[in-house]
């Protein structure tokens, strides 16, 4: 009938419909994976062609680097070869072990190429020892296999700034291993060094001068040979010369620092920067720079001046130095960093240590005040380490002040040993009790001073204040753990114990307490080291990926 066939044409249709839609589903989905094998396929085929076009920009810019501070005017398959070489050593260093290095030589292949007369080949190997020679196991190999005769034809008769001073990084990397230090001395590269700070035989900027400053600073790091032979040289009078012609913060803090290793420990050469003006020029820059903003240049500047006073002669030189105590005690009272904090106390150490008139200068012009005020703020702060070591070095500048007498009246005056004893009372940590306790025996008069004042019925300052019972506290607390307690420390108990018998039958004895510095004179003495940081680093040199790529 009309109706079953039109039932079952129905049917047909609904199934040959439902087959279409099965279809085009089946066919979408083809579709849509071929268009993410498509897009992955694009994807990959992007990252490969940025692979190679990063690595591409990267050569350029190497290459580049070098040519624009050459005279060479082509770049020639082998040269373009030594110079990829070179690329891949710098971008990769870290992650070759210093062993692999050593067992393929690289260093002698990078050393043999500082002969050729490309600056594109000499550049980039000269930047690529820079980079192994990082690693310690390299520093000496790199020397025994010939480097420095041929750093030093580089440093006299190239013209190129980033030749001449991936030269200067590379003597500072490997003066930081010690026995390298006479051999760099021995093959004339200081001399070298010192010409370039002023460009004495070819035009130099700014970042030539700052490496060359860094390698002279690690050349005379504990080195007193080398330290004699910057005398020798002249090299005191470039490095004052930059320091009063140079604007660059770290150029100014570099060439302090080279004073600071050249008067560490050595009277003679402390004299001679004196002699040569280096005193006026460092007050120049004390007071020309802003210690708020940067502390690292006043910190320089009084270590050099603390260095500098390892001799009488030098002492009474550098305290008579016009505005000198004066600015000194003036960041005293100012700063707000610790660090510069325990610097100016090192060098009131350093320029009062066993110097009578230096006491005198310090006190009479506020440098107990300034002192007795740190003391109060960074003891009451004691928590961290960094301000117990700064009220350690505060204590022990003030306690040797007051080791002269006639500078007591200038703490009758502001209430300072009222402070210094109420801190003892408040106080447990025992470093800081033993830097207080110094202080309280400073101005701990000698038995025949006590009788006297007994005498007109008076009491020393210490005595009304009960300073013996802080002293004993000191005794016990401070150096409960040690296994001997200071004499000065013994003999200040004692005599303020003893009754007037006591000090008399003392006194008869004609033994007289004569106070000597609590501290020796390596106490205030510091050398300093500057680190040489690699030029080009990876994160993942496998695609390049994270270059941080820096080219002067």
């Amino acid at each position: 009938t009309i109706s079953s066939f039109s039932k079952r044409v129905n049917q047909a249709f609904e199934k040959a419909e439902k087959r279409l839609f099965d279809c085009e589903m089946s066919l979408n989905r083809c579709i849509k994976a071929i268009t993410q094998k498509c897009k992955a396929d694009l994807i990959t085929a992007e990252e490969l062609v940025n692979k190679e076009l990063r690595s591409k920009v990267l050569m350029s810019q190497w290459t580049n680097g070098f040519l624009s501070s050459s005279n060479d005017n082509t770049l020639d398959p082998i040269t373009f070869a030594l110079s990829r070489f070179s690329l891949n050593i710098c971008v990769s260093f870290r992650d070759i072990s210093p062993l692999y290095l050593l067992k393929t030589s690289v260093h002698k292949q990078l050393v043999d190429y500082l002969s050729l007369e490309s600056d594109l080949a000499v550049g980039p190997a000269c930047m690529a020892l820079m980079h192994i020679s990082l690693f310690d196991e390299l520093k000496s190999e790199i020397v025994s296999v010939g480097a420095l005769p041929k750093l030093l034809k580089l440093m006299v008769t190239r013209s190129s700034k980033t030749i001449l001073t991936q030269c200067c990084k590379l003597c500072g990397s490997l003066a930081l291993h010690h026995p390298n230090k006479t051999l760099i001395a021995n093959s004339g590269c200081i001399h070298a060094l010192f010409d370039l700070i002023l460009g004495a035989h070819t035009d130099v900027d700014s970042n030539i001068q700052y490496a060359t400053l860094c390698a002279l600073l690690n050349v005379i790091y504990q080195s007193d040979s080398n330290r004699k032979l910057a005398v020798e040289l002249n090299g005191i009078s470039p490095v004052l010369s930059i320091l009063q012609s140079s604007s660059h913060d770290d150029i100014l803090i570099v060439a302090i620092e080279i004073l600071v290793n050249i008067s560490y420990n050595n009277g003679y050469t402390a004299n001679c920067i004196l002699l040569a003006g280096g005193g006026e020029v460092l007050l120049q820059v004390l007071e020309s720079g802003d210690f708020l903003r940067q502390p690292y240049m006043a910190y320089a500047a009084l270590a050099a001046f603390a260095n500098i006073c390892n001799s009488d002669v030098n002492q009474a030189h550098v305290g008579s130095i016009q505005n000198l105590v004066e600015a000194a005690v003036r960041i005293c009272d100012r700063a707000r960093d610790t660090f510069l904090v325990t610097e100016v106390a090192n060098f009131f150490l350093a320029c009062v240590w066993n110097c009578t008139i230096n006491k005198a200068r310090v006190a009479s012009r506020g440098g107990c005040a300034a002192l007795v005020k740190r003391i109060k703020k960074h003891a009451m702060a004691s928590s961290s380490e960094e301000d117990i070591r700064c009220t350690e070095k505060l204590c022990l500048a003030l306690s040797s002040i007051l080791l002269y007498s006639a500078s007591h009246e200038r703490m009758f005056v502001i209430g300072g040993l009222d402070e210094i004893v109420g801190l003892c009372r408040q106080l447990h940590e025992p470093r800081i009790l033993q830097g207080l306790a110094k202080i309280v025996v400073a101005m701990t008069p000698p038995p025949e001073e006590l009788l006297r004042l007994h005498k007109d019925d008076s009491k020393a300052p210490v005595e009304r204040l009960d300073a013996l019972t802080v002293l004993k506290k000191a005794k016990f607390g401070g150096y409960s753990d040690m296994q001997t307690v200071p004499e000065w420390l013994e003999k200040a108990i004692l005599y303020l114990s003893m009754t007037d018998t006591s000090l008399r039958a003392l006194s008869e004895q004609e033994q007289r307490w004569l106070k000597v510095e609590f501290v020796a004179k390596s106490e205030f003495c510091k050398e300093l080291v500057v680190e040489v940081h690699p030029d080009a680093t990876v994160q993942d040199n496998k695609d390049f990926r994270g270059l941080i790529f820096s080219i002067y």
